[in-house]
């Protein structure tokens, strides 16, 4: 009996129920949604856009290394379907996109999990630098007592870079989760030998946590909350670390609650965070099911090329 199976579909319920009956307890209000300007609605789809367009750059950029060559049509809509559907289950969308590598490409499944760890350990790194700067900030121009977050993030940093330098030992005993992480830093490896991809993959990582940061601070402006940019930061690196960790089979109200406890510590209120992860998820799903839509031919050429 596969315990661990049994406990990620326990949890996932539980989290959604959790989140749902905070929303009826705490009385949230998510009428200040119908107040939205077209220009704040502009620039929550043309970044939600950004971030799915980033994020199939980042994907073309770490195939090419393989000699794989995708097309704009391809890149941007694995890339949208991959954000739709991680959004829903976790890590669906990166499932369905090594599939589709697989089988037009030849790309192997392990090379794509390798890159994709390999990629979410540096977004990881930079993610707890730069939220131990901005705790540090925070402190200093605001007074607030977050020195023990900025030991956490620092922990973090300091645990990520001895875990890439972890030599870890094929064995017949080792577990899924050990082999995936072998397998990342063996890739990351690779990534720093090659400068000109790493400096690329860092230019999109940075570039993925400004757009994220941007886009709740947005989703604050349009729930008429007075949220500073910084901690609109810190709610990006809470969203990151938790898509990373595999025990949810969906986030979906994991990363509200969470976000919602990062924001009651740092001063913004839980019902903050919880509000303004829940719009940002409609958006960027919302905009990444229409792209999707819209990108749906994309396998209509290796399908028909099957059936030849």
């Amino acid at each position: 009996m596969n315990y661990s199976k049994i406990l990620n579909y326990i949890i996932s319920p539980i989290l959604i129920g959790v989140f749902l009956f905070l929303i009826y307890q705490l009385k949230i209000d998510f009428n200040a949604i119908r107040e939205i300007s077209f220009l704040q609605l502009f620039l929550l789809f043309t970044l939600s856009l950004l971030t799915i367009a980033t994020n199939g750059s980042k994907l073309k950029n770490i195939v090419s290394v393989l000699d794989i060559r995708l097309s704009a049509r391809e890149w941007m809509g694995l890339s949208s379907i991959s954000t739709t559907l991680n959004n829903v289950f976790f890590k669906a969308g990166s499932l369905a996109t090594s599939n589709y590598l697989k089988r037009k490409y030849d790309f192997s499944y392990m090379s794509f999990v390798g890159s994709q760890g390999a990629d979410q350990l540096i977004l990881l790194l930079s993610n707890t630098i730069l939220g131990a700067i901005v705790c540090e900030y925070i402190v200093i121009i605001q007074g607030n007592d977050l020195q023990w977050m900025v030991a956490c993030y620092a922990t973090l940093a300091i645990l990520l870079i001895m875990l890439m330098k972890w030599e870890f030992v094929v064995g017949s005993s080792e577990s899924q989760i050990a082999d995936a992480f072998r397998r990342a830093r063996d890739s990351l490896v690779g990534i720093l030998k090659n400068r000109r991809l790493f400096l690329v993959l860092c230019g999109h990582n940075a570039t993925l946590i400004l757009l994220n940061t941007f886009r709740f601070y947005v989703c604050c402006q349009v729930l008429q909350l007075n949220v500073p940019l910084t901690h609109c930061l810190l709610f990006n690196t809470a969203m990151t670390f938790l898509s990373a960790i595999p025990l949810p089979q969906s986030d979906i109200g994991g990363r509200e609650i969470l976000v919602g406890l990062l924001s009651e510590v740092i001063g913004s209120g839980f019902n903050t965070g919880l509000m303004v992860t829940a719009v940002d998820r409609i958006f960027l799903l919302l905009c990444a099911f229409l792209c999707a839509a819209g990108c749906r031919m994309i396998l209509a050429p290796f399908q028909q090329s099957q059936k030849t």
